[in-house]
């Protein structure tokens, strides 16, 4: 009996979930035939060189992501700003309100 035979004959006598791990193995053989030839036509120093090309992406992309992040937190800080200051003010009196009114504009020298 051949490898071939041994393993349709294995095959027979196992059950549902096992001919799924079964399955899902000879996938990964079948991926795995797929990728080597890749790998291995790659000597040290193209696979050197795409590693700097694509680190450098990664670079430029996280660079360009950081400015609009940062925009993004300082818009978001403001609008808790926003927030907080109008849940402070809810909570004072109309008099308060004038009398920090009355003070600021004198600090300012707006009278």
């Amino acid at each position: 009996m051949n490898a071939r035979e041994e393993v349709l004959s294995t095959l027979e006598a196992l059950d549902e979930s096992e001919i799924e791990q079964v399955a899902h193995f000879v996938s990964f053989l079948k991926f795995r035939r797929r990728v080597q030839p890749f790998a291995t036509n790659l000597d040290d120093r193209q696979l050197a060189a795409l590693y700097a090309e694509a680190a450098e992406e990664d670079r430029a992309l996280a660079e360009a992501g950081l400015a609009d992040y940062e925009a993004a937190l300082l818009k978001e800080d403001s609008a808790w700003d926003k927030v907080r200051l109008i849940r402070l003010l809810g909570s004072i009196s109309v008099p308060a309100l004038a009398e920090v009114e009355s003070r600021m504009l004198f600090t300012l020298g707006i009278t």
